[in-house]
């Protein structure tokens, strides 16, 4: 058993220095405090029935998306054209369905109907519905569903639809799939499964990262025994007539020898295929991140127990005196003080109730943006709202942490119409806010500032891409180009996130202006003339800068690099 958890237990030791953790580390435990309060989750669950499976759990949404845009789940649709959904919807009974389908490729609406035709049986309740119109074999369709409540409150649910009329081999897709799922909880099952696997190299020293190629006793877990405590919901991201891809996200428990059962969030991807009356494993993965416990944490060994995890890179926020830390891990915000050995959840989703598929739900992310010497943190929150006042929204939050008084304070609300991935994809990691109190962050390829006191928000910059912009966070100036082509990139614009004023730096008549990088609280330039610029035959563009130039946020050269006839592509800043 040693040999296994010395290998897949990782420790994140924060860099401080000897004579710190002696001065400050007390054997003493850490005790624990959280500041998040707020309404329990209530939206219904929705699922997709298909015979006696449970498929493609939904979660709602308070706002009504491009359906087109929404790409969750893949249903499978039968030449019935019916679809049976179960509902799980105790808190907010549902009354209504409203329904549209639409070509996902076009966004082409194909029919819309709804139903008041909510059925109950031992299993509870459901809502099947009879689509009428022509679908093409194979082909993608998007589905909304608008639940309508008792309270005549709208909620909205997404999957994609694929339909086949005749036999595409549902039933023994997944009757494989979930016997293999299980399987691995089963050594001797699992047995059986042992010729669908694939023999080369793979990491067996760690449980925190399975694959197809693993050894069997890593597929099974190892001798960590973990125990499933939430449901393990198919949901299928892919499917076609031979093929099919589920992934699985649930909840375990194991003990990996502190006589305390730790919780992990688990991520499982299984893709089959089905042909000739043959099963074939394609692929195979799993993943699994430790939930954070300050409980287990012991400050006599100068560690945090960080636990099984697959991110080496934990991003660390911490004072001058490195008294205070911050850092986010599985969905929640930590701070701790060494000096009072107190560590505070600030914030998470995820209940002590066990609510696991509700505040569980793993569609949001947190990201630090500053904290000072008393140990107050500026954060945002952004993604899909599990609970409280904004449930099922998908917005951007900022949110400050009064560490002196162990509560937050919510700074700014801005509701989103998109998903969680696609937000997650836009927002790039741009976060400022300034004394003023102007919080600044991009996202869509847009720049924008928000005022907290008079809640104004302003559009700074339009169409830029995430290349084309740079922050220079110690110094507090935003840097970017006015285009993302370098023919057409003609100014370069300095912002100065405390005064808010914009210096901006001009091409020369006949050139171009590049925005190549940063160096320390500096910005570096490239210029290029005009007609220098070409396209090479295999299509990709030359650009060579005659010049290079250092400037300071206020625009200021501080260094030129140029020799006649010498040519730069590319800058590379150690």
């Amino acid at each position: 058993m040693k040999h296994v958890y010395r290998g897949v237990v990782l420790f994140v030791v924060f860099i401080v220095s000897l004579a710190f953790m002696q001065r400050y580390m007390k054997d003493v435990t850490i005790s624990f405090s959280s500041t998040v309060s707020m309404g329990e989750a209530t939206f219904p669950l929705l699922y997709v029935q298909n015979g006696d499976k449970l498929v493609n759990e939904m979660h709602g949404y308070s706002s009504s998306l491009n359906a087109v845009n929404v790409r969750e789940s893949m249903t499978y649709m039968d030449g019935s054209k019916k679809l049976k959904f179960r509902l799980d919807d105790a808190k907010n009974v549902i009354r209504k369905v409203k329904y549209e389908t639409r070509l996902a490729s076009s966004g082409e609406i194909v029919e819309s109907d709804a139903t008041t035709s909510v059925k109950k049986d031992d299993d509870g309740r459901y809502v099947v519905i009879a689509l009428k119109e022509s679908y093409l074999q194979g082909k993608e369709y998007a589905m909304k569903l608008t639940a309508i409540t008792e309270e005549g409150r709208k909620i909205h649910y997404y999957t994609r639809l694929k339909f086949y009329s005749d036999e595409s081999f549902f039933k023994e897709k997944i009757d494989f799939i979930e016997k293999f799922h299980k399987a691995t909880f089963q050594k001797k099952e699992m047995e059986q499964y042992t010729a669908y696997l694939e023999y080369g190299n793979s990491d067996d020293s760690t449980l925190a990262y399975v694959d197809i190629k693993s050894s069997v006793q890593n597929i099974t877990w190892g001798n960590l025994k973990p125990k499933v405590v939430s449901d393990a919901v198919p949901m299928f991201t892919e499917y076609t007539r031979e093929t099919a891809s589920v992934v699985y996200q649930y909840y375990v428990k194991a003990n990996t020898g502190n006589d305390v059962e730790d919780l992990y969030y688990v991520n499982e991807f299984i893709r089959i295929r089905y042909a000739n009356n043959q099963m074939y494993l394609l692929g195979y993965q799993r993943t699994m991140e430790e939930v954070f416990n300050s409980n287990l944490t012991s400050v006599k060994k100068n560690a945090l127990k960080i636990g099984i995890t697959n991110d080496e890179n934990l991003e660390l926020h911490s004072t001058e005196d490195e008294t205070k830390l911050c850092f986010v891990r599985q969905g929640a915000l930590w701070y701790y003080d060494t000096v009072e050995n107190r560590a505070v959840k600030v914030f998470s989703f995820l209940t002590d109730k066990k609510d696991y598929k509700r505040s569980g739900y793993n569609r949001y992310g947190i990201n630090v943006i500053n904290m000072d010497e008393e140990g107050n943190i500026d954060f945002m929150v952004y993604g899909y709202i599990n609970r409280g006042d904004y449930e099922g929204r998908v917005a951007v939050l900022l949110y400050k942490f009064h560490a002196s008084e162990n509560r937050i304070e919510e700074l700014v609300y801005i509701p989103m119409e998109t998903t969680y991935e696609m937000l997650k994809e836009d927002l790039n990691n741009y976060g400022y806010l300034s004394s003023n109190g102007v919080f600044y962050f991009a996202i869509n390829n847009q720049v924008y500032s928000y005022n907290i006191a008079s809640r104004r928000l302003k559009t700074i910059a339009a169409d830029i891409s995430e290349d084309d912009i740079i922050l220079l966070e110690n110094a507090g100036y935003l840097a970017w180009q006015d285009s993302h082509l370098v023919k057409k990139s003609k100014v370069v614009h300095i912002l100065n996130l405390e005064t808010e004023e914009i210096k901006k730096i001009t091409a020369a008549k006949h050139e171009n202006i590049s925005l190549l990088g940063n160096s320390d609280s500096n910005i570096i330039l490239g210029k290029v003339k005009s007609n220098a610029i070409k396209t090479s035959k295999q299509g990709e563009q030359i650009v060579p800068y005659y010049e290079i130039a250092i400037c300071n946020g206020d625009g200021k050269v501080l260094k030129e690099y140029s020799r006649p006839g010498i040519y730069v592509s590319s800058i590379t800043v150690d």
